[in-house]
């Protein structure tokens, strides 16, 4: 059940600490001597996550994303940007399908309310197919974290392109503690029932199967538990976790040559200067990645 009452920041564990996401940390290129070059990941999560969680000992799993990526997929566990990364080489095409159809063009409209419902989504042998490159790629996360998650540590799998990994873990590694964190909204029965009724099952006992799902608002969290009371007649474990920026990491972003430069130059679009911008939670977490207390 979510408490709301609980500090949004609970004290972190002191067991082994997998992180898992699309995207990882950093991300692989080859200098003009061939030699893999890692360089730090793009993204909101990534930038989330790791000022509070780097050079903790944590390993985070990873799709390997790039030509490059595959390569050190090939060399095994890497140390870099203050983690043990592994990277996980998924089939090109399948990960598209996933990637594409699934995450972006159907689960975050659905989660979002952004679909025309009298005429969006549709259902079909593309969505077929394409689910079933969701299901293979979220088999190949599971498989690869329960190869390098050390005994009894605490999995923290991150987002909805990572939905189905939780139940498939918890057969194989039954020693270790998950959690899957969302973040993004979460819709709502009424919105649910835009996906197929296996699709929908599916999803929840996914997620359902952690020892705990974490959202950044208390709203959100209700609507994955009334989700789960009416398609599986369960109420899951949740807490309510907001995530915001770093405030030292942005400062130190902001302070680099590049940015100075690029704050100079802004963009023009139709001559008419761009300003761009990043919506998170209003309210800012210092403390160390919450839903890790308790294990």
């Amino acid at each position: 059940m979510t408490d709301e009452s609980a500090d949004p920041a609970p004290p972190a564990t002191s067991r082994p600490v997998v992180l898992v996401s699309n995207r990882g940390p950093v991300s692989f290129s080859r200098n003009d001597d061939g030699e893999l070059v890692a360089r730090r990941g793009s993204g909101g999560l990534v930038s989330g996550l790791t000022p509070i969680m780097a050079n903790t000992g944590a390993t985070w799993v990873a799709a390997a994303l790039t030509d490059a990526d595959r390569a050190a997929a090939d060399a095994g566990v890497i140390d870099a940007a203050g983690f043990q990364v592994a990277t996980v080489a998924i089939n090109p095409e399948l990960f598209t399908m996933a990637y594409d159809v699934v995450c972006n063009a159907t689960l975050w409209f659905v989660h979002h309310g952004l679909f025309e419902s009298a005429r969006r989504p549709v259902f079909d042998g593309r969505f077929t197919q394409a689910w079933e490159a969701y299901v293979a790629v979220n088999n190949a996360f599971a498989d690869a974290v329960a190869e390098v998650a050390p005994p009894d540590a605490v999995v923290l799998v991150q987002d909805y392109h990572l939905c189905l990994v939780g139940q498939r873990l918890r057969h194989i590694r039954p020693d270790i503690d998950s959690v899957h964190f969302s973040h993004t909204p979460f819709t709502g029965p009424d919105g649910l029932r835009m996906l197929p009724d296996a699709v929908a099952t599916q999803l929840l006992e996914g997620m359902a199967a952690h020892t705990a799902c974490g959202f950044h608002t208390p709203r959100w969290a209700r609507r994955f538990t009334q989700c789960c009371d009416e398609v599986l007649g369960v109420t899951p474990t949740t807490f309510v976790a907001p995530l915001g920026p770093d405030a030292a990491d942005l400062s130190s972003i902001a302070a680099t040559p590049a940015s100075r430069c690029g704050c100079g130059r802004p963009r023009r679009r139709g001559g008419r200067p761009q300003a761009a911008g990043a919506r998170r939670p209003h309210r800012a977490v210092e403390e160390p990645v919450a839903g890790v207390s308790g294990f």
